[in-house]
């Protein structure tokens, strides 16, 4: 009997726990959804819970969720999952339902979509060279990140380049940009248009029309290098056809002959060696030229420089000889000796009216002009040749007076002598008048 009274009681206490525990365990729907915004990924897992830890079931019995927008029917978790991209701007008033086994609970929710930006393709692919490898994968982007397609809809891509989606492994998601790539085998310009696909956002899509502009291969021409003579200067050069403006050259390998250096011009067309070589030989080296859009091209050349004849020293050949005030005067000196090209100048003052003229190439100097001033001038006159060896030489020009000058002098003699003719003319008619008396 005290064993059955035990049973009783100890069945009738687990029953009262139990009871208390379905009491404890009821729903307790709490929290709201955050808002969201056009075109960005929406993400709840944990903005509203039912006060459990448990397979719950959840559904909206009134209103409508955001478009775009989905919740997960079951959880097991007891958190409501609301996932998507939202589409279409408003606010969004609905009623969500927990159910727990025979409990359910509802509570009314409201969720604000924002517009998003306009949805847009930015940015450009950049030009190309004939034969140089193009890539191009952070130039051109979409808004969205997600499942993106892109594809040319008109015109048509330059021969030798693709189109894609840019997925760097590293993020190992995929991205927005645009993929551009490829080796370009075919010159000209080139027009087409581009459409971007985004899957996840009810096939949202975006175009743009891009121009790209591929050059032709680059050639480097040597013909004009030549040879030199060890001692003289030297000038040479190398031209560029091809690609696109401005052209940026160096030397890769090999060494210039000793004494010279790579000049070129402003845009670069021209790449230019110059200076006095100062040991014979041949030089090999090779030359590369990159241009603008990143295309390049390197030749293989060589200048090959002489021994030659040591060089005789300057002298400067002739004087200038005197001249007249309003008399057009040109007269040359030379030099010989040296190497050229040669330089002049000069200290001191050449006459009124003239100036020193020079011929580089061909080692002379010319005074010239009209002389204004009569005078002697002394002045010196200086020419160096290319390998800095100078000589100097002194001279003296006197300038007279004009022809006319001295002959209006003899005509005041003969006036002189007119005025005398005539004193004795007079003379001689007093005198006869003294006569009469």
């Amino acid at each position: 009997m005290k064993k059955y009274s035990v049973l009783v009681m100890a069945v009738t206490l687990l029953v009262v726990m139990a009871s208390g525990v379905c009491e404890a365990l009821s729903l307790n729907l709490g929290g709201t959804f955050p808002d969201g915004t056009v075109g960005q990924n929406y993400r709840s897992f944990n903005d509203v819970s039912s006060g459990l830890i448990d397979v719950v079931n959840w559904a909206v019995v009134s209103g409508t969720l955001p478009d775009g927008l989905h919740l997960s029917a079951i959880t097991d978790n007891g958190q409501a999952s609301l996932t998507g991209v939202p589409t279409t701007e408003g606010t969004y008033n609905f009623t969500l339902r927990a159910t727990w086994g025979e409990q359910t609970q509802e509570k009314d929710m409201t969720i604000n979509i924002e517009a998003g930006a306009t949805a847009e393709i930015t940015g450009e692919f950049p030009n190309g060279t004939v034969g140089s490898q193009y890539d191009s994968h952070a130039d051109v982007a979409y808004k969205w990140v997600g499942l993106n397609k892109w594809e040319v809809i008109s015109g048509e891509l330059p021969p030798g380049l693709t189109l894609r989606t840019y997925r760097p492994e590293a993020l190992g998601v995929q991205e927005r940009q645009a993929e551009l790539r490829g080796t370009p085998t075919k010159a000209g310009t080139y027009t087409f248009t581009v459409r971007v696909t985004n899957n996840d956002f009810k096939d949202t899509t975006a175009t743009k029309t891009f121009t790209v502009v591929i050059y032709g291969q680059m050639t480097i021409n040597s013909d004009n290098l030549g040879s030199g003579t060890k001692g003289i200067r030297y000038t040479g050069y190398l031209t560029v056809s091809g690609g696109v403006s401005p052209y940026t050259w160096s030397c890769e390998r090999g060494n210039l002959p000793s004494g010279t250096e790579l000049e070129f011009d402003s845009v670069g067309e021209t790449c230019s060696f110059s200076g006095i070589p100062t040991a014979e030989g041949t030089y090999t080296f090779w030359i590369r030229v990159t241009d603008s859009a990143s295309g390049y091209e390197t030749k293989v050349a060589s200048i090959t420089i002489n021994k030659g004849s040591a060089p005789t020293g300057l002298t400067i050949n002739g004087t200038f000889p005197s001249g007249t005030v309003n008399i057009p005067y040109s007269e040359s000196i030379s030099v010989s000796g040296g190497s050229s090209p040669y330089t002049w100048s000069y200290t001191g003052t050449p006459p009124d009216g003239t100036e020193l003229k020079y011929n580089e190439s061909n080692g002379t100097c010319t005074l010239t002009g009209t002389p204004t001033r009569a005078g002697t001038f002394t002045f010196t006159v200086i020419v160096k040749d290319s390998s800095s060896r100078e000589a100097r030489k002194s001279m003296t020009v006197t300038i007279s007076t004009s022809g006319g000058g001295k002959s209006s002098g003899g005509g005041g003699g003969g006036c002189n002598s007119g005025i005398a003719l005539l004193g004795l003319v007079l003379a001689g008619a007093i005198t006869l008048r003294k006569s009469h008396r």
